[in-house]
């Protein structure tokens, strides 16, 4: 299925029926703006106004997934497979299309929001403090949230590996910002915070990998996320216990306990493992339903696709 191929034919068909964008358009309750973009090859029309689509252009439904007319009557008919991998293909670019659209739209209310949020704290500290301290701050704490989120929802190809990527960078960014603003963060950065951001990562990044450059499932890798996630854990409140004084509120830092700590590690770790153990069941069921969904679905598209081309033949 060829997008070129499929946005020529529909501008060909509008023009021999006498129709400008406009006019299309109003019939499909569409703007011409999505027509145009349709004819350049830029989008597909959605799935859901196809046969309309069809219809006012005065071709088949099969006709706009080719992107040329049928042969004359007695000639032959595409292979039902044909007509099958043409849908699918078409069915899953018009999804994806709507799915960038609306990540598109969150994207820029959440951008505005972060905005909105670093303009109003930025205010308050420069009337408050006189200039820009604690902001910058929530400046740097916005742009690691942008990137990670910029990752998720507009990029199109290893969205995960990518956001883990924008927070592997920004993070140290972070803490060294912290680090200029209060004097006393100090005692945390580098010495300290490293080792335990330096574990954290770990945990980011073992997960991403096996999700960018392996065939596992999602609930496989978050399984193996969990299940990593417990010894790291055990290892993070090691180093935490080392911590000195807390960064700002010193009178209410819970003094060292084993017992406490002993029994964070104890349920947290079985948490953990739990629900490593639940990813592990709940992927290997997915992936039988999934195989068996695949089955009946194809089984039902070909037989339809093999009745229409017997009755198109007949």
């Amino acid at each position: 299925m060829d997008q070129q191929k499929t946005g020529s034919f529909i501008c060909g068909m509008r023009k021999e029926r006498g129709l400008t964008q406009r006019e299309l358009a109003e019939q499909l309750n569409v703007t011409d703006k999505a027509v145009s973009k349709w004819e350049r090859g830029l989008s597909y029309p959605d799935i859901t106004i196809l046969s309309d689509l069809a219809r006012a252009l005065g071709v088949t439904e099969r006709e706009l997934l080719t992107g040329a007319r049928e042969s004359a009557a007695g000639a032959e008919c595409p292979a039902p497979e044909r007509v099958v991998q043409d849908t699918l293909e078409y069915a899953q670019k018009a999804e994806k299309q709507r799915r960038f659209r609306a990540a598109s739209v969150v994207m820029a209310i959440y951008t505005a929001a972060l905005a909105v949020a670093v303009f109003v704290c930025a205010l308050c500290d420069g009337i408050l403090s006189g200039g820009f301290t604690w902001s910058l701050i929530v400046l740097v704490s916005c742009l690691l949230g942008w990137g990670v989120g910029f990752s998720f929802l507009c990029l199109k190809r290893r969205r995960v590996f990518w956001a883990a990527a924008a927070a592997t960078v920004l993070t140290p960014l972070l803490l060294w910002t912290i680090q200029a603003v209060i004097p006393d963060s100090a005692l945390w950065y580098p010495a300290p915070a490293m080792p335990i951001l330096g574990v954290a990562l770990t945990w980011v990044w073992v997960p991403t990998l096996l999700h960018t450059f392996t065939r596992m499932s999602k609930w496989f890798v978050g399984a193996a996320a969990a299940i990593l996630g417990a010894p790291l854990n055990i290892l993070i409140n090691g180093l935490s216990s080392n911590l000195p004084i807390p960064l700002i509120y010193p009178d209410y830092w819970i003094p060292k306990n084993d017992a406490i700590q002993a029994v964070s590690n104890v349920s947290s770790c079985a948490a953990l493992l739990a629900l490593g153990v639940l990813f592990l069941w709940l992927g290997r069921r997915s992936g039988k339903k999934h195989k068996m969904s695949l089955e009946q679905g194809a089984e039902a598209l070909l037989g339809e696709a093999w009745d229409h081309g017997n009755d198109a033949v007949l």
